[in-house]
């Protein structure tokens, strides 16, 4: 599964979280230069182990499709995932925008079809009635929340990424 989104939006964070992968993270755009796997582990009742490998890319910007920056490059990389995770700061100044600008780039790139859920991250950081407004204007698509933080909604998204790693399985 991709974790994908626009630079800063908390996808190494997310990583780092969920996985024993130890990706850059910084409070600026472009901390990750290039991919990072995680593993993300589950145990069922029978202790049987189910993992599913997470790739961090580096945040997507517009014109990434076209080669703008390295988001060529980085799409690749997304192109041999079999879904994706959108990960969307739940604190920008424009969150709708910022997971539009980057659909468009994964569109633009021929990948239309790649089985995606959206995320909200940083949920800690916006009030409870930002997120009710943010969850309605994505109400859309398949969306949760999320703070890699607080922990908030962790647990959730692990099941999200299990899922998107199954049902890309089984289309397969």
């Amino acid at each position: 599964v991709a974790l994908v989104g626009a630079p800063n939006a908390g996808k190494s964070s997310l990583l780092k979280a969920l996985s024993r992968a130890e990706p850059k993270v910084a409070p600026y755009p472009f901390t990750t230069t290039h991919p990072v796997v995680g593993v993300v582990e589950f145990e069922n009742e029978s202790g049987d182990g189910d993992v599913v490998r997470v790739l961090d890319v580096p945040g997507l910007v517009e014109g990434a499709a076209a080669g703008r920056g390295l988001g060529d490059d980085f799409l690749r990389h997304v192109a041999r995932c079999a879904s994706a995770l959108h990960v969307v700061d739940a604190s920008s100044e424009d969150p709708v925008g910022d997971l539009e600008t980057v659909r468009g780039e994964i569109e633009r790139f021929g990948l239309n079809e790649l089985p995606f859920r959206v995320l909200l991250s940083k949920c800690d950081l916006v009030t409870s009635e930002r997120l009710s407004e943010l969850e309605g204007a994505l109400s859309h698509y398949d969306v949760s929340a999320a703070s890699a933080t607080s922990g908030a909604g962790l647990g959730e998204a692990a099941l999200h990424l299990r899922r998107l790693a199954h049902a890309s399985r089984d289309h397969a």
